[in-house]
């Protein structure tokens, strides 16, 4: 099990307990995690035989890779994935194996690609995946932009579905608003040498 904060109090006294917050988990490069656990932030107390436990607040994971394999994540309340450049079409970044499935309910979650993506329009990326089950209740998504070449913008919306969370590459049919602004400044300069030109013939 890999913890970015956690806290256990054993004990019959009253306790104040601090809060498991702000933890953050970087995974990149290829590591071994195939047997485990990811907890962002936990607590558990236990005061005269009666327990409590909690999941803290703003506990991140990042991941920087494709092609993992874990038992499960717990206890996080973001979850960013930085997708590669060179991820492809149906590629997987996270898959979790634990029988009792994986909880991400109330996550805030946002994807985005590295620069010089050969994603396109319609590619789907399996960003976390459990075949034992996924619930995504309350969970949010951000979302991403993709940059093809140096004019068109293409979104990458997450969504979860059955026992997968994706990411799809949308839109590109719209120019991005910088070179949409030099395409109207070229056409304005354009018209206006036009105009010069029409003056000095009707003056000629």
């Amino acid at each position: 099990e890999l913890y970015g904060g956690l806290v256990t109090i054993k004990g019959t006294d009253s306790v104040t307990l601090g809060e498991v917050a702000d933890n953050v988990i970087n995974i990149s490069g290829t590591p071994t995690l195939t047997d485990a656990v990811l907890y962002g932030g936990y607590w558990k107390k236990t005061l005269n035989g009666t327990t409590t436990e909690g999941t803290g607040t703003g506990n991140t994971l990042n991941l920087y890779t494709s092609g993992l394999t874990a038992n499960n994540i717990k206890c996080f309340q973001n979850i960013n994935f930085y997708l590669p450049a060179t991820i492809a079409n149906g590629d997987s970044v996270l898959t979790l194996t634990d029988t009792a499935g994986t909880d991400i309910s109330g996550v805030n979650v946002q994807a985005k690609v590295g620069s010089g993506s050969s994603l396109s329009a319609g590619d789907t990326i399996t960003l976390l995946t459990n075949a034992n089950g996924l619930t995504a209740t309350g969970t949010t998504y951000g979302k991403g932009t993709v940059t093809k070449g140096v004019s068109i913008d293409y979104d990458l919306t997450c969504q979860a579905s059955g026992t997968a969370l994706t990411a799809t590459l949308t839109g590109g049919n719209a120019l991005k608003e910088q070179t949409k602004s030099f395409a109207e400044t070229r056409a304005g300069a354009a018209a206006f040498l036009n105009s010069q030109g029409d003056m000095l013939s009707s003056t000629g």
